[in-house]
C-alpha cells in the first residue's frame, strides 16, 4: 500500500510539472505573439495539432467569433470544405522549409466564404513546433484583378504580358492576336523569337534592356509582322513588373503605320505595376479616351485616360471633387450627368473650345440594379472632325465649280453669236470706218468677257491650261484694277513694272489665279492695314535662283505678320492652313505652287515673324514667239470646194451663227438641232460633222458614235462651253472647239480634220 500511494504521489508530481511547464510555454508563446502580432491585423498561433492557441480581435471580428471561442477551436473549422486538399497539399510541400504561402478559402462563422492569403511560418517555443500565421483577406484584390483582366481582353489594340527575361508569353488578348494572325494556344507558353513576332530580334533586346534600366519606356517604332506577315510599325507602352516574384513586360501597343505622319505620342505607366488596382487605372492611363466615374451625390470616383491632356487635366485630378463644381460653367454636362442618373444611357459630342469628344454616358448600378451613380468613357475626335470640315469644304468648292461651269457654258453660247456676228458685220462694214470701230468695240468687249469666264472657271478650277507668250508685266496690268478691288482700301497696293523684259510662255487666267492667291493671302496677313508690293524685273546672271538660264521674275511682298519656320516649310502642303476654322481651305498656295511647277519655273520665299513675307517666283523666258500668232502664220484655205458640213446644235443662235461662218468661207452646211435630226440628214451624204457635245435626247458623242457606225473615219469637231469635258467624257482622238471661239479659229480646226482626220487635239477658242 506505501509503494501505491508513493507511485500516486509521483504521477500526480508529474502531472503538476507538465502543467507548470505548458503554462511557461503558452505564457512565452503569448509574449511572442504580443509583440509579432498587430491588432488590426489576422493573425494567429496554431498548434501542430491545428487548433488556434492565439489570435487577434481583428481575426475573431473577421470569421464572426468571440475570441475566448475562437481560441481553442482547430484552424480547420475555418477553412472552406472546398479547399482542403489543396490546403493538404501546401502543408506537405512546407513541412521542409518551414514557410508557407499560398491562396485559398475560408468560411465564416455564417458559412459565407471568402478568398484569404496565407502566409505562416514554423517557430519552436521550448522545445515544441508552433505555426505562426497571418492571414490577408483579398476580396478587394480578387475584384480589381477582375477589372483588370475585361480591360485587358476588352482593349482594342494589342496587350501583351511575358516573362521578361525568356520572353514567353503568359498572357495575350485579342487585338495581339489579330495583329499576328495567331490562336491563343499557339501563343502561350511560347516566347517571341520562336512565334518570329519581331522584324530582328535585337530590337526587342534593345527594349528589354531600357526597360531594365529605366522599369517604363515609350518605344514609338517597333518594327513586328502582321498576320500577312507585312512589317507593321507599333507605339509600344512597355513596363516591368514583379508576379509571383518573377519579373515580366506587361506591353500595350497601338498600330501607327498608316498614321505616322502624325504619330500619336502615348503616355508612359506612370506608376508600378505591383497591385491589380494599379495595373487597372495603368492600362486606363495608356490609353487615348477619358474614362470617369461619378458618384450620386456627384462626386468624381474615377478620371482617367490620355484624353484628359486636351481638356488640361491630369489623370486622378479632379477625383473627390464635385461635378457641379469642376463644371459650374458647363451647364451641358451637368444635364448630362443627370440625364445618365435617371438610369438612361446614351452617346453624343461634346465640344471643349476647338476639341471635340464622342462621349457615352450610362448609369452606375449595384448588384440589386440600384444606380449608384454614373460612368462614361469619352474618344478624342477632333482631328476626325477636321477632316470632315475639309471634305465638305472640297465639297462647296466642287458644287461652286459646277455652277460656275454651267453659267459660262450659256454665257459661251452668247458670245459666240456676238462674235459671229461682230465678226460678220466687220466683213460686210469694211468700208465704212464707223462700223468698223463699232464692231471692233464690241468683239474687244467680247474678249474680255469671254476671258472672265475663263478667269471664273479658272478660280473655280474646271479650266486647263492655254498658254500664250507674253510679258510679266502686261499680265500685272491686265489684273490689277480686278487686284485693287479686291484687296481693299485699307492696304497700299504698289505696282513697280520693269520695261523690255523678256517673254515668257504663261496662261494668262492661270496667272491671274496666282496674283490674287497671293495678294488674298498677303491681305489676310495684315488685317490691321499694310503695304502690298508687286514687281517685275529680269534676273541678274548671278542669282542663284536663276541658273543656269534665263528667268523672268514676279515679286510680291507684303508687310504682314511673317512665317515662323515651321509655318514656311509647310506653306505649300495642300490644306495646311494657320487660319482659323472657315477662314481657309488651305489650297491657295497650294495652287500657287502647282501653276509654277506647271509654268516650268520655282518659288523663293523669304519671311520671318513680324517682318512681313516675299514671294519671288522665276519663270523661265519663252524661246519661241506666240504659237497662236505662228499658227496664223502658217494658216492654209481650208478645202471648201465641194464640201457638205453638217452643224448640230440646239441653241438657234449659236447654230445659226456657226452655220454662216462655214457658209462665208465656202462649204455647204446642213443644220439640225437634235440628235434625232442629224442622224435623218446624215443620209443625205457628209465630210464633216460639227457637233455640241451637251444636248437634250442625245449627247454629241452619241451622235458621233453612231454616225461613224455607217460612215468610218467621219471626221468630227466638238463644241462645248464645259472645258472640262475635253478630257473627260470625249473619245480618244476627238477634236474639241470651246465656246466662245472666232471664225479663223473654227475654220482652222474643220480644215486639220478634212486634211488629217481624227486627232488628240484641241483649240482653246477666244477665252
Amino acid at each position: 500500500m506505501a509503494r501505491n500511494m508513493r507511485a500516486a504521489r509521483w504521477s500526480l508530481f508529474r502531472r503538476g510539472v507538465a502543467s507548470l511547464r505548458r503554462e511557461r510555454v503558452l505564457g512565452e508563446v503569448g509574449r511572442r505573439f504580443d509583440s509579432f502580432a498587430q491588432p488590426t491585423e489576422i493573425a494567429f498561433v496554431i498548434a501542430g495539432d491545428g487548433y488556434i492557441v492565439r489570435a487577434t480581435r481583428q481575426a475573431a471580428e473577421t470569421y464572426g467569433y468571440p475570441l475566448e471561442e475562437l481560441e481553442g477551436a482547430n484552424i480547420r473549422d475555418l477553412r472552406d470544405p472546398a479547399s482542403l486538399p489543396e490546403v493538404g497539399q501546401q502543408m506537405a510541400r512546407a513541412k521542409e522549409s518551414g514557410i508557407l504561402r499560398f491562396e485559398t478559402r475560408h468560411r465564416r462563422r455564417d458559412g459565407s466564404t471568402f478568398p484569404v492569403e496565407v502566409r505562416s511560418i514554423v517557430l519552436e517555443v521550448s522545445g515544441e513546433a508552433y505555426w505562426w500565421s497571418l492571414i490577408q483577406d483579398i476580396t478587394e484584390r480578387r475584384r480589381w484583378e477582375e477589372r483588370f483582366r475585361i480591360a485587358f481582353e476588352a482593349s482594342p489594340d494589342p496587350m501583351a504580358l511575358s516573362r521578361l527575361d525568356d520572353g514567353v508569353f503568359v498572357a495575350v488578348n485579342e487585338g495581339f492576336l489579330r495583329l499576328h494572325g495567331f490562336r491563343e494556344e499557339e501563343v502561350l507558353g511560347h516566347s517571341s523569337r520562336e512565334l518570329d513576332v519581331w522584324r530582328d530580334p535585337a530590337e526587342r533586346d534593345a527594349l528589354i534592356e531600357r526597360v531594365r534600366r529605366l522599369g517604363a519606356v515609350q518605344y514609338e517604332d517597333a518594327h513586328v509582322r502582321a498576320a500577312d506577315r507585312t512589317i507593321r510599325i507599333l507605339s509600344y507602352s512597355a513596363k516591368l513588373v514583379t508576379l509571383d516574384g518573377v519579373p515580366h513586360l506587361l506591353a500595350l501597343a497601338r498600330d501607327v503605320t498608316l498614321e505616322r505622319a502624325a504619330a500619336l505620342e502615348r503616355e508612359r505607366l506612370a506608376q508600378e505595376l505591383r497591385q491589380s488596382e494599379e495595373r487597372y487605372r495603368a492600362v486606363l492611363r495608356s490609353l487615348p479616351v477619358v474614362q470617369w466615374a461619378i458618384d450620386e451625390n456627384g462626386v468624381f470616383t474615377l478620371s482617367e485616360g490620355r484624353g484628359l491632356e486636351a481638356l488640361g487635366l491630369a489623370p486622378g485630378e479632379v477625383v473627390g471633387r464635385s461635378v457641379f463644381d469642376v463644371y459650374r460653367d458647363d451647364p451641358a454636362i451637368l444635364a448630362d450627368y443627370r440625364r445618365a442618373l435617371s438610369g438612361e444611357s446614351f452617346a453624343l459630342m461634346n465640344r471643349f473650345g476647338p476639341t471635340a469628344f464622342d462621349s457615352h454616358w450610362g448609369p452606375l448600378r449595384d448588384e440589386a440594379g440600384v444606380v449608384r451613380g454614373v460612368t462614361g468613357i469619352a474618344l478624342d475626335i477632333t482631328a476626325r472632325h477636321r477632316a470632315e470640315e475639309q471634305f465638305l469644304q472640297a465639297q462647296k468648292m466642287e458644287a461652286i465649280g459646277r455652277l460656275a461651269s454651267g453659267v459660262a457654258h450659256d454665257f459661251n453660247n452668247l458670245l459666240v453669236v456676238i462674235l459671229g456676228t461682230c465678226e460678220s458685220l466687220a466683213e460686210h462694214g469694211r468700208r465704212d470706218p464707223a462700223i468698223l470701230a463699232d464692231t471692233a468695240a464690241i468683239e474687244q468687249a467680247s474678249h474680255k468677257a469671254a476671258n472672265l469666264v475663263r478667269q471664273l472657271l479658272a478660280f473655280a478650277r474646271r479650266s486647263e491650261s492655254h498658254p500664250v507668250v507674253s510679258s510679266l508685266s502686261a499680265l500685272v496690268l491686265g489684273i490689277e484694277k480686278l487686284l485693287r478691288r479686291t484687296i481693299g482700301e485699307h492696304i497700299a497696293v504698289v505696282v513697280k513694272l520693269a520695261e523690255g523684259l523678256l517673254p515668257v510662255r504663261m496662261d494668262p487666267t492661270q496667272f491671274d489665279q496666282l496674283i490674287m492667291n497671293l495678294a488674298v493671302n498677303a491681305r489676310d496677313a495684315m488685317p490691321e492695314g499694310g503695304s502690298l508690293t508687286i514687281e517685275t524685273f529680269q534676273a541678274e546672271p548671278g542669282d542663284p535662283h536663276a541658273s543656269p538660264g534665263r528667268f523672268c521674275c514676279l515679286r510680291v511682298s507684303d508687310t504682314g505678320c511673317g512665317m515662323t519656320l515651321e509655318v514656311k516649310a509647310r506653306i505649300f502642303e495642300p490644306f495646311f492652313t494657320t487660319k482659323e476654322p472657315g477662314k481657309g481651305t488651305g489650297l491657295g498656295l497650294a495652287a500657287v505652287f502647282g501653276i509654277v511647277q506647271q509654268a516650268g519655273g520655282h518659288i523663293a520665299l523669304e519671311s520671318q515673324p513680324g517682318q512681313g513675307t516675299t514671294f519671288t517666283i522665276y519663270f523661265p523666258a519663252a524661246a519661241n514667239g506666240d504659237p497662236t500668232r505662228e499658227r496664223a502664220e502658217e494658216r492654209r484655205a481650208p478645202l471648201a470646194l465641194g464640201r457638205r458640213l453638217l452643224v448640230v446644235e440646239d441653241d438657234d443662235g449659236v447654230r445659226r451663227s456657226t452655220a454662216r461662218m462655214l457658209r462665208e468661207f465656202g462649204f455647204e452646211v446642213v443644220e439640225a438641232s437634235t440628235g434625232e435630226e442629224a442622224l435623218a440628214r446624215a443620209r443625205e451624204g457628209l465630210d464633216l460633222v460639227v457637233t455640241d457635245v451637251i444636248m437634250p435626247g442625245m449627247p454629241g458623242t452619241e451622235l458621233a458614235t453612231r454616225l461613224r457606225a455607217f460612215r468610218p473615219g467621219l471626221p468630227v469637231v466638238f463644241l462645248s462651253g464645259y472645258e472640262d469635258l475635253k478630257t473627260e467624257k470625249l473619245p480618244e482622238g476627238a477634236l474639241f472647239l470651246g465656246k466662245p471661239f472666232m471664225k479663223s479659229a473654227l475654220l482652222d480646226l474643220v480644215d486639220r480634220a478634212l486634211r488629217e482626220g481624227p486627232r488628240n487635239r484641241s483649240a482653246p477658242g477666244c477665252g
